[in-house]
C-alpha cells in the first residue's frame, strides 16, 4: 500500500510542477508583452533638480535638453525617437507651455554637460523657469510625451495648425 501511495505522490507533485511551470510561463510572457507595449520599466520616471542658477526660461516655453554623445550606442538608439519628437510636439503647447527640443553633444559642449551635471548618456532634462526635471525611462516617442503631459500639463493642440499625431 506504501508504494500506491508514493507512486500518487509522485503523479501529484509531476502534477504540480507542470502546473507551476505552466503558470510561471504565461506570467512571463504576460510581463513581456506588457513592457513591449508600454515600455520597459521605469516607463517614465520624473526626478526633481535644483535648476542651474544662471538659466532663463521665458514663462511660455520649456526646454527638453537631450544630452548624448556620438560614441554612445544608448544615444544613438535615443536620436531618432527624440527627432521624432520634437517634429510631433511642434504643433502641441503641455501647460500651456512651448516645449523646444535641444540636442546637446557632452563631447562637444562639456561646459553645459558639467553645468547640468549630466554623468551618464542619454540624459533627458526637462528645464522650466522654476524646476528642472531629469526624465529616467525608455527612448520611446509616446513616453517621453507622456513625461511632458506628467511634468507641465496636458497636451493641447496651438490653434491653426495641423495635428500630425
Amino acid at each position: 500500500m506504501s508504494i500506491t501511495t508514493s507512486a500518487t505522490t509522485n503523479e501529484y507533485m509531476k502534477t504540480g510542477l507542470i502546473a507551476g511551470g505552466f503558470t510561471l510561463a504565461i506570467l512571463v510572457l504576460f510581463v513581456g508583452v506588457y513592457w513591449l507595449v508600454r515600455g520597459f520599466p521605469p516607463a517614465s520616471r520624473l526626478v526633481l533638480q535644483e535648476s542651474p542658477t544662471t538659466v532663463a526660461v521665458d514663462p511660455g516655453k520649456a526646454h527638453l535638453l537631450f544630452f548624448y554623445t556620438k560614441w554612445c550606442p544608448y544615444s544613438q538608439e535615443a536620436e531618432p525617437e527624440v527627432r521624432s519628437l520634437k517634429t510631433l510636439i511642434e504643433d502641441y503647447t503641455y501647460g500651456g507651455k512651448v516645449v523646444d527640443v535641444q540636442f546637446i553633444n557632452c563631447e562637444s559642449d562639456k561646459k553645459q554637460c558639467s553645468q547640468y551635471k549630466v554623468d551618464s548618456y542619454p540624459t533627458y532634462k526637462l528645464q522650466t523657469t522654476s524646476t528642472t526635471y531629469e526624465y529616467l525611462g525608455p527612448p520611446k516617442t509616446d513616453v517621453l510625451r507622456q513625461f511632458l503631459v506628467s511634468a507641465l500639463g496636458p497636451e493641447l493642440a496651438v490653434p491653426g495648425t495641423t495635428n500630425r499625431n
